[in-house]
């Protein structure tokens, strides 16, 4: 496991790209996109991009097989409120899952945001059946928003 090189952004979100592809593919609620539209999304947050929060997971053929992308909270940088981190997306590959990569992942973001005062991470946008849930679950966790999704058709 490595933090994100942002000497090699190019490669390393294409890398991102590729294990979002696989990772997800089998998620219901997952829509890919084209790779330009991917790596511009992550362009633009570039500037703000810490490498200690976003890991790397590499197998014994240098191979990525896990991400975690986590970022500070910009509504809690305010004064007085306490500092906390998102973790965005979390991603195992198939032939990586049931190793504990995942919760390894986590392991090393929470205590890397404890290090840099954190009081709390929020785990974004994870649906009830998402294995996710059950890696937040590990720590003391409660659910403080709820989404519904909507489809128009027109």
């Amino acid at each position: 496991m490595r933090a994100f090189d942002l000497a090699r952004f190019e490669d390393e979100i294409r890398g991102v790209f590729d294990l979002s592809l696989e990772s997800f593919a089998d998620n219901l609620y997952y829509a890919p996109i084209e790779w330009p539209e991917f790596r511009a999304t992550y362009e633009a947050v570039r500037p703000i991009l810490d490498p200690e929060l976003v890991l790397l997971a590499h197998d014994e053929s240098r191979r990525l097989v896990g991400f975690l992308f986590a970022y500070p909270d910009p509504g809690s940088r305010a004064p007085g409120r306490t500092l906390r981190f998102v973790d965005k997306t979390i991603a195992v590959a198939p032939s990586a899952r049931g190793l504990g990569l995942g919760n390894h992942l986590l392991d090393v973001l929470r205590v890397r945001a404890h290090g840099r005062g954190a009081g709390a991470i929020l785990h974004a946008l994870m649906h009830v059946t998402n294995v996710s849930m059950r890696l937040s679950a590990r720590h003391e966790t409660r659910i403080f928003r709820r989404y519904a999704l909507y489809q128009w058709t027109p």
